[in-house]
Order: C-alpha cells, then sequence, then structure tokens
C-alpha cells in the first residue's frame, strides 16, 4: 500500500492529484523534501513522468488501493494501467516483486 519508490513501484514515488496517481522519479523528490511538504501539509510541485508539472500530495489510503494510475505515466514507464499503485497489484506481487 506504498506509494514510495520501492522496486515494486517500478523505482517512481505514485502521488496524487485530486484524480489520478501519477509516477514522479526518485532524483526528482528526495525523502527529505516530501517530509518537508508533509510537515507543511502542502502539496510538492514536480514534473511527472508523462511531463506535466503537477501540484503532487501524498496519496490517502484510498488513493494509493483505488485511484486510477495515470495512462500516460503508464506509458513511460512500461507499467499496466490499473488502479492503485503498481505495488498492489495482484499480478505484480505474484510474479514476486514484492
Amino acid at each position: 500500500m506504498t506509494g514510495y519508490p520501492i522496486p515494486a513501484n517500478y523505482g517512481h514515488w505514485w502521488l496524487a492529484t485530486s484524480r489520478r496517481l501519477h509516477a514522479v522519479t526518485e532524483d526528482a523528490l528526495t525523502r527529505e523534501a516530501l517530509d518537508d511538504v508533509l510537515d507543511d501539509n502542502a502539496p510538492v510541485v514536480r514534473t511527472t513522468v508523462c511531463g506535466r508539472a503537477l501540484a503532487l500530495r501524498v496519496g490517502s489510503l484510498g488513493d494509493r488501493l483505488g485511484a486510477r494510475r495515470c495512462v500516460d505515466c503508464c506509458v513511460g514507464l512500461d507499467v499496466p494501467g490499473g488502479y492503485g499503485t503498481p505495488a498492489n497489484e495482484a499480478a505484480i506481487r505474484q510474479e514476486g516483486w514484492l
């Protein structure tokens, strides 16, 4: 249920807008920068894999489990489309990524 850049998430952060989860490279957002944003309860503006500069936030549990992933981010990473973070996909778990 994590949006952190772990191998099962293809090494990318999965952060939320009001409608979608978007992928952000680990280089574009350090854990320290994310902690600062969390402390301020404000969105962080970063360029996503799909090339958009968006105000993003750490998704809620509901987002990480059920928000639709950005199709363009998925295509850019060769990630199957779907809902929630890739780490939550049963197919990925069955392939031994977790």
